[in-house]
């Protein structure tokens, strides 16, 4: 049964192929120097080679796309594991661990990535926050039980602070970008 739907796409496919620059070129080719019969078949055999693996490659990309379609996340799905996993970071920066701002710098090269593919118009707050941290987020300290001068400890590390605050304004951009989402996907 699957055989006979790839032979039907491919044929569909082959006319599409065959009826464009192929054809054209063979016919030149032909018309302008005539070729002998064994220059002919051999043409024949590498053209239609050639054709054969160029539709069943595009039958694949066809095929590929629908399938990627139905089994890709939704764009607020794609956000909501970018928020939990930015959640774990402005935890961790909250923290007194040290400092390793190269985690935030991966995430957000993956974070722009996905936002890019799932949800392009969020692309420049997301980068905004992370240029403008003030701005975006919503609170000046993280929410944890310490006295004055255990805040101030964390303050020391201004780098730490830095990478809090921008974790903690993009959390804020995504989480308004996600119900922007949902109210594109509850108005489809």
């Amino acid at each position: 049964m699957r055989l006979g739907r790839f032979i039907l796409a491919w044929g569909k496919d082959w006319l599409g192929l065959m009826s464009g620059i192929a054809s054209v070129a063979l016919f030149f080719w032909a018309t302008l120097w005539p070729p002998s019969q064994a220059q002919a078949k051999q043409l024949l055999l590498v053209v239609s080679a050639i054709c054969f693996v160029i539709g069943s490659y595009r039958i694949w990309v066809k095929e590929n796309q629908r399938w990627r379609d139905l089994t890709e996340k939704t764009p607020v799905e794609a956000i909501d594991d970018l928020m939990s996993e930015l959640k774990g970071l402005e935890d961790w920066y909250a923290g007194d661990n040290k400092t390793d701002s190269q985690r935030l710098k991966r995430f957000t090269d993956k974070a722009l990535g996905k936002l890019r593919h799932q949800a392009p118009f969020a692309v420049h707050r997301f980068k905004t926050a992370l240029n403008e941290p003030l701005v975006h987020r919503q609170s000046f300290f993280p929410h944890r039980n310490r006295t004055v001068e255990e805040l101030a400890a964390w303050r020391s590390d201004k780098e730490r602070e830095r990478c809090w605050s921008m974790a903690s304004a993009c959390l804020n951009v995504l989480n308004n970008v996600r119900g922007e989402c949902m109210s594109k996907m509850s108005r489809q």
